[in-house]
């Protein structure tokens, strides 16, 4: 839940905040698929994702390659 709050309280648009929870989703199932969540804090792994999310849109980070910028930030200890 304090994923998509961090999401919501981005200042986006209601059509990037749908977005970009569905990039929140899609990145999780990956971190989920490759095993990573069962070491940390799930809570704080979503939340720390949801951060990313709302960096790089802030910066305006093309959409086009959104969800593996995410995930490769994540995956670099970002």
């Amino acid at each position: 839940m304090k994923a998509r709050q961090e999401i919501a309280r981005g200042g986006f648009s209601p059509e990037d905040v749908a977005y970009l929870t569905s990039v929140l989703e899609d990145v999780w199932k990956d971190v989920q698929s490759n095993g990573l969540s069962k070491y940390q804090d799930e809570s704080a792994q979503r939340e720390r994702i949801a951060i990313i999310i709302v960096a790089l849109a802030s910066r305006g980070e093309d959409r086009t390659d959104f969800k593996a910028a995410v995930l490769r930030q994540f995956m670099n200890g970002g």
